[in-house]
């Protein structure tokens, strides 16, 4: 059973961290093993790609009963992609989408590829 964790006050500590870690990985048993490669070889790609300096990653089931995931590269620094400058605005703080910047359809396509590229 997960215990109740009072996020409005940030009240995590390393230990109650662990505890989800391991209900998570007793739940979830091997797709939880699968998940962690599969989140490691992303990290690795996209530092390969892209130069991410950190990532987040969020997990979120709270509509319906479903694992929705997002993994975000952070960087310290502006990155010129495909002659767009992506710029992370919030760096050192928490992520939130920037609904005024649209990627291009054929942007996120170069980016799709260049990612299977860094995975095969």
């Amino acid at each position: 059973m997960i215990t109740y964790y009072d996020f409005e006050k940030v009240d995590i500590r390393v230990g109650k961290i662990l505890e989800v870690q391991e209900y998570c990985r007793h739940r979830l048993g091997t797709y939880y093993k699968e998940l962690i490669t599969i989140l490691g070889e992303l990290r690795e790609a996209t530092k390969r790609a892209f130069q991410a300096d950190w990532f987040n990653y969020a997990f979120l089931g709270n509509g319906t009963r479903h694992l929705h995931g997002h993994f975000v590269p952070r960087y310290s620094s502006p990155r010129i992609f495909e002659e767009i400058t992506f710029v992370d605005k919030l760096w050192g703080h928490n992520y939130r989408t920037d609904h005024d910047f649209v990627t291009p359809p054929e942007v996120l396509e170069a980016v799709r590829i260049k990612l299977e590229e860094e995975l095969s």
